[in-house]
C-alpha cells in the first residue's frame, strides 16, 4: 500500500501544485461512429433521409468515419446502397430475433424488452448459440461486401465471443460502451476511464496485465463521458457525454460544455496518446437538434486542420495504437476543472482511482485494483440470463455505492485491499462445478457431446422417434401412421421436441470468478443476487442495510 500511496501523491503533487509541468498526450485522435440498427428501431421516421442526413454531414466536413450495421439492415439493400463511400463499415453485433432464428437459435421475443441484457447481448446465449450467432453475421456481411469486417461493437461484448472473433476473423477492436453506472438497465463501471485499452483475458472492463494476460483486442468506448458530472448513479449523471443526444437533447447544454469536455477527456491526457468516441446513432435525433451535430462536426474539421486532433477510423486508429503499443495500455491522467473542484482521474492496468481537491482538502473517492481474481468472467463460459447487464470492477473505495470516500491529509487514510479469497482448486481458468468429485463431472460433461441426440414427440396424432441430425431434421420413425424417413421440421420446432440426450446431461451449480470473489465476506451479511429485474431503476434501488462488497452479480448486505 506505500507505493500507491506515492503514486497518488507524486500524481497530485504534479496535478495540482505545478499544473504548468503536466502536458496533454502527444497523440489526440477522434474516432468518429455510427451504428445503424434496422429501421424499425429509428426513433422518427422510418426514411432513408435519416441516413443521409448524417452521411451528408460528414462529407461536408470531411471527417473518416466507421459505420456499424446490424445484421437486419444487411437485407435493406436501400440503406446498404446509402452507406457512405471511403468510409469504413462494420458490424453492430446486437442479436435480433431475426439474426437468433437465423442462426438456429431460439429467441425469447414473446416476454420482455428487446433491449433486454439477454436478449441483445452475445453474453446471454451458450458458446455454442454465440459461435453460430457470429458465423451468421460475419459470412452474410462477406456475402454484401465481399470480406470480413475488421471492426465491430455493441454496448457489451464478452471476452470469450472477443477472442472467437479475433481468432476466426481476424478483428481485434471492438466498440464498448463508457462507464455508466445504471442507464438502460446497463450497468458498466469501473474500466479505464473513457479511453482505449487492451482487453483483459479475465474481464470485459479490466486492462490486460502484462502480455500473457492480454487478449491483445483493442476496446474503444462509446458514449465518453464527463470526468465529474457523470459520477453518479442516474441516467441524469450518464447524459452528461459527449453525444448529443445526451447533453443537448437531454440537458440544453451546447457548444461551450462540449468543447471544454473535449479538453477534459482527450486534450487533458497524460501520455503517448488519447482517443474518443464520437458519434450518434442512425434514426436517433429529432431535426431541431441537428444543428448541435453540425456544430461538433464544424469543430472537429477546425481541431484536424489545425492539426491538434487527428480523425480516423476505428480501423485506422487500431493500427496507430498498435504502432506505440502491443498488448498492454500505458497509464493515463485525465484532469478536469468543475468551478472550485478540481477532479483528477488515474488508470493503469494495476489499477484505477479518482481524487477531488476543494479548498485545498484532497479525497479520494474511488479505488479499484484490476485483476483481484485469477479466474475469468463466469460469463466467457455459462450464459448470463438476467435481463439487466451488470459488470463492474470491485471497489476499495466507492462513493456511490460504499459512501466511504476518505480525506488524505498526508495520504494516511488510504485503506488496505479487501481480503482475497483462499486459493482453490478448479477445474480450468473458468472455475469448477461447485459439487464433490468436480473433475469426474467436467470429464462426463464432454464427453456428452459426443453422445447421440434421441429426441421424440407427439404431433397431430402421429409419434415421431428417432436422431437428430441438425436443427431441422430428425431421422426416425412415426407411428402409428408407420413411416421411416428422414422428417423436416422448421426451425425451432425440434426444440421442443423431448431430448433423452438433455434428459442425461447434469446441470450443476458453477462456482467462478464472481462467487470466488464473495468467499471472505460471506459471513459478514447477507448475498444478494444483482440485477433480476430489467430496467435502470432495478439497478439503483437500494437494498436494506449497508453494502459491504459487491461485484458483477452479488451484493454482500450488512443485517
Amino acid at each position: 500500500m506505500r507505493l500507491i500511496r506515492y503514486i497518488i501523491l507524486i500524481n497530485l503533487f504534479c496535478l495540482f501544485i505545478f499544473p504548468q509541468i503536466v502536458s496533454g498526450a502527444e497523440n489526440n485522435y477522434i474516432t468518429p461512429v455510427f451504428p445503424i440498427r434496422a429501421r424499425e428501431y429509428w426513433r422518427q421516421t422510418k426514411n432513408i433521409s435519416e441516413l443521409q442526413t448524417l452521411t451528408n454531414l460528414v462529407s461536408k466536413y470531411e471527417l473518416a468515419s466507421t459505420w456499424l450495421i446490424h445484421y437486419d439492415v444487411l437485407s435493406d439493400d436501400e440503406i446498404l446502397k446509402n452507406l457512405p463511400a471511403n468510409s469504413e463499415i462494420g458490424l453492430f453485433l446486437e442479436v435480433t430475433r431475426k439474426l437468433a432464428e437465423e442462426s438456429f437459435v431460439k429467441y425469447d421475443w414473446e416476454n420482455g424488452n428487446w433491449s433486454q441484457a439477454d436478449k441483445i447481448f452475445l453474453s446471454g446465449y451458450t458458446q455454442g448459440e454465440r459461435r453460430r450467432i457470429i458465423d451468421k453475421s460475419f459470412d452474410k456481411f462477406k456475402d454484401n461486401f465481399g470480406y470480413y469486417p475488421q471492426s465491430y461493437g455493441t454496448w457489451y461484448v464478452d471476452v470469450w465471443s472477443m477472442e472467437y472473433i479475433r481468432d476466426k476473423y481476424g478483428s481485434d477492436i471492438v466498440l464498448g460502451l463508457a462507464d455508466q453506472f445504471s442507464t438502460d438497465g446497463y450497468q458498466e463501471w469501473g474500466q479505464y476511464l473513457n479511453l482505449p485499452y487492451f482487453v483483459s483475458k479475465t474481464s470485459a472492463l479490466e486492462p490486460a496485465f502484462d502480455e500473457s494476460d492480454s487478449t491483445k483486442i483493442l476496446k474503444i468506448q462509446w458514449a465518453p463521458r464527463h470526468p465529474w458530472l457523470a459520477y453518479g448513479s442516474t441516467v441524469e449523471n450518464s447524459n452528461y457525454s459527449a453525444q448529443v443526444n445526451d447533453y443537448h437533447r437531454q440537458k440544453d447544454l451546447g457548444q461551450t460544455y462540449f468543447r471544454k469536455l473535449l479538453d477534459d477527456i482527450l486534450i487533458n491526457v497524460t501520455g503517448r496518446i488519447s482517443q474518443i468516441v464520437i458519434g450518434i446513432e442512425v434514426g436517433e435525433l429529432e431535426d431541431k437538434y441537428l444543428p448541435e451535430l453540425d456544430a461538433q462536426f464544424k469543430y472537429l474539421k477546425e481541431l484536424k486542420d489545425k492539426q491538434s486532433i487527428n480523425i480516423a477510423t476505428m480501423q485506422q486508429f487500431n493500427d496507430e495504437y498498435r504502432k506505440l503499443f502491443s498488448s498492454v495500455s500505458p497509464e493515463a491522467f485525465i484532469y478536469s476543472q468543475n468551478g472550485p473542484i478540481k477532479v483528477s482521474w488515474y488508470m493503469s492496468p494495476q489499477m484505477r482511482y479518482g481524487t477531488k481537491i476543494i479548498d485545498g482538502k484532497i479525497t479520494l473517492f474511488d479505488l479499484r485494483y484490476y485483476h483481484a481474481s485469477p479466474f475469468r468472467d463466469n460469463d466467457q463460459v455459462i450464459p448470463d440470463t438476467r435481463p439487466n447487464l451488470v459488470r463492474l470492477v470491485p471497489a476499495v473505495i466507492d462513493q456511490l455505492v460504499y459512501q466511504n470516500q476518505t480525506e488524505i491529509p498526508g495520504l494516511q487514510a488510504i485503506p488496505t485491499l479487501f481480503p482475497k479469497p483462499t486459493p482453490v482448486p478448479a477445474n480450468n481458468v473458468y472455475g469448477r462445478y461447485d459439487v464433490k468429485y468436480p473433475k469426474i463431472l467436467n470429464f462426463y460433461t464432454k464427453i456428452i457431446n459426443f453422445f447421440p441426440d434421441i429426441i421424440y414427440s407427439r404431433l397431430e396424432g402421429n409419434t415421431y422417434f428417432g436422431l437428430r441430425l441438425g436443427f431441422e431434421n430428425i431421422l426416425g420413425l412415426r407411428f402409428p401412421k408407420l413411416k421411416l424417413s428422414k422428417f423436416n421440421f422448421k426451425f425451432p420446432v425440434l426444440d421442443n421436441f423431448i431430448s433423452l440426450k438433455h434428459k442425461i446431461t447434469p446441470v450443476y451449480p458453477w462456482k467462478g470468478k464472481q462467487e470466488f470473489e464473495l468467499e471472505p465476506f460471506l459471513k459478514l451479511g447477507s448475498i444478494h443476487h444483482k440485477g433480476l429485474e430489467y430496467g435502470q431503476d432495478s439497478l439503483i434501488n437500494p437494498q436494506q442495510g449497508k453494502v459491504i462488497y459487491e461485484n458483477s452479480y452479488y451484493s454482500v448486505i450488512s443485517p
